[in-house]
């Protein structure tokens, strides 16, 4: 992981990702939470090749989602988008198992910019965002984590299908 796009840019302090960060796009206990609740159990041996596949799976999203490298473009997304979200590193998870065992995987990452993800969207509002004080905040609960992995896989999966 030393050598991958995300080394370097995971909270590994705070639980939270601050709005004055300008490096760390995920917290710890987030990439955490989403390795265990999407690979579910697995051995010492699965979970080294696993490790190997997500640091290449995370350097093409990198690669393909700008706002995730540049700080004035992630806070501008965070307004009205899901993309840059320390949230979305569920569904980012969620779309690697996706495309685990598909041959030349790489190919499909583009699809992730033409998931719906307007923070507004019918499919997100009430069970992942809500009206905050100043804007839309995120509900990060087990149910809205569990709905938007969900929900992020069949989308992504449409998407692999057209």
């Amino acid at each position: 992981m030393r050598n991958s796009e995300l080394s370097g840019r995971i909270e590994i302090v705070r639980n939270t990702i601050t709005k004055s960060e300008k490096r760390n796009v995920v917290t710890f206990a987030t990439m955490v939470n989403a390795i265990n609740m999407v690979y579910r159990e697995m051995t010492n041996a699965q979970a080294r090749q696993l490790a190997i596949y997500l640091c290449e799976f995370f350097d093409e999203v990198f690669n393909q989602v700008p706002e995730l490298l540049d700080y004035e473009s992630r806070q501008e997304s965070k307004e009205t988008s899901l993309l840059a979200e320390n949230f979305m590193f569920y569904g980012y998870v969620a779309i690697s198992k996706v495309l685990r065992d598909i041959e030349n995987w790489q190919q499909y990452i583009p699809l992730i910019n033409q998931i719906d993800l307007h923070k507004e969207s019918e499919i997100w509002f009430g069970r992942v965002t809500k009206r905050g004080r100043n804007r839309l905040a995120i509900i990060n609960s087990n149910d809205s984590r569990n709905y938007f992995v969900e929900k992020i896989s069949e989308q992504f999966e449409q998407l692999l299908e057209n």
